[in-house]
């Protein structure tokens, strides 16, 4: 059972074809970890600024706090 010339040319060119297509969905699938892991860093940096504001008015409460105290103290 030989195949023709034209239909080997057939399958090769699908060949040809897949291994494109699997090219591009590596391309795809490496682009798309990467925003994902740019999405990640960006949370977690907003996660971070949350912290530290919440820490940086925890900070000047207590300071204020502990101004009003020494006011108390000086009248």
């Amino acid at each position: 059972m030989s195949q023709s010339p034209n239909s080997i040319n057939g399958v090769d060119d699908q060949i040809q074809q897949l291994k494109q297509e699997i090219i591009k969905l590596k391309q795809d699938l490496k682009q798309t970890k990467n925003e994902k892991n740019l999405l990640e860093f960006k949370n977690q940096l907003l996660l971070d600024m949350l912290t530290l504001s919440s820490l940086d008015v925890k900070y000047f409460e207590d300071l204020e706090r502990k101004w009003d105290n020494r006011q108390d103290y000086s009248q």
